[in-house]
């Protein structure tokens, strides 16, 4: 059965925040084993942390979907038009890393530059370069695992 832009466009999402969810929580105990004076929460008291954990939870999954859901909604259309014309699956699963990827880094630089306010007339403190690339490796990785997913029979 082939799957559907939708179904990629809530999939993928869903699979992009559930990677940064682990990597966000692997980075908060690794600051809490180290006892980095700047870890978690400003108590640092392991009730301050969990609620800091647990107020991460809605912002990354409304973030998934703002910033993934395009890149996923594309990847599934590319990825069903791809199929129908016979590409091989390698092909395939490189134009959903490069297309994830691409538009991912995109709609986080135009979120950055156009929607987000800048009173400061820099990037937005936890935007940037850095922040580019690390949703653009989580749309790619996102793309590349419900692209596998979808073509598996």
């Amino acid at each position: 059965m082939k799957r559907s832009a939708v179904w990629f466009g809530l999939m993928g999402p869903a699979v992009g925040f559930a990677m940064m969810f682990a990597v966000s929580l692997a980075g908060i105990f690794w600051q809490m084993v180290m006892r980095s004076s700047d870890a978690v929460l400003p108590n640092g008291s392991l009730v301050s942390t969990a609620l800091g954990v647990l107020t991460l939870i809605p912002v990354l999954l409304i973030g998934a979907y703002v910033v993934g859901a395009p890149a996923a909604f594309a990847v599934g259309a590319a990825t069903r038009w791809m199929s129908n014309r016979a590409f091989s699956k390698s092909w395939i699963v490189a134009a959903s890393l490069l297309i994830g990827a691409g538009i991912s880094m995109a709609t986080i630089y135009w979120l950055d530059e156009f929607v987000i306010p800048h009173p400061h007339l820099g990037s937005a403190p936890m935007f940037g370069p850095r922040m580019w690339v690390i949703v653009g490796g989580v749309g790619a990785a996102s793309a590349v695992m419900c692209t596998l997913a979808a073509m598996r029979r």
